[in-house]
């Protein structure tokens, strides 16, 4: 018999080759490395315009720098730098709905592993609304709802002001919706909700 120490690699089917008395002997296939665990984020949520620091904790991350790359859900991070065997570092791409629960996907070595979901972007908050137009006979008024988290694309939107569901959103910015109401308030409301879809 003979044991050996493993060298730190990657992939699942290695070749070995020992080498006795000028002679050299190889199998295929009989020694594996384990695979790349995903086991925790910090942290798991991120705003919708991204460019915030995500650590990925896992196992079998390696034991030297190979260039990860990562995803979250569809879209690449825009950075990812391998940190130790056991962590990886990202920048989050922007992002947002209508997932509310993406996965994370990674590859390093031609080793890739998929997280089931366990990551989001923050809900939309509302700090301030401004008017820009007041009502005529012919228009409704129309307000610039003020925040964070609409998501960094244009999608659907839907916003409130008091009990009054505004007659059309639209998507502005990561920071704007504009809302166009036509009844049912003045200019002292003071209740704004916002919501994607057809939630709240």
């Amino acid at each position: 018999s003979l044991s050996c120490s493993i060298p730190s690699g990657s992939l699942s089917a290695q070749q070995i080759a020992i080498t006795s008395a000028l002679q050299v002997y190889t199998a295929s296939g009989v020694v594996s490395y384990d695979d790349l665990q995903i086991q925790t984020l910090k942290p798991t949520n991120s705003p919708t315009i991204g460019q915030h620091t995500l650590t990925i904790v896992g196992s079998n991350m390696m034991t030297f720098s190979v260039s990860p790359t990562l995803r979250i859900g569809l879209t690449a991070s825009p950075v990812t730098a391998w940190i130790a065997s056991s962590s990886v570092i990202c920048r989050t791409p922007p992002g947002g709905y209508p997932n509310k629960d993406h996965a994370i996907v990674i590859s390093m070595a031609n080793n890739v592993e998929t997280s089931s979901g366990g990551f989001s972007y923050d809900a939309p908050i509302i700090v301030n609304a401004k008017w820009c137009r007041s009502k005529t006979a012919n228009d409704g008024a129309l307000i610039d709802l003020q925040g964070s988290n609409f998501g960094s694309t244009d999608h659907s939107m839907s916003a409130e002001v008091g009990i009054v569901r505004c007659d059309s959103s639209q998507w502005v910015s990561d920071s704007s919706i504009s809302c166009s109401v036509s009844t049912g308030f003045d200019e002292n409301t003071l209740l704004i909700a916002a919501s994607e879809g057809n939630g709240r």
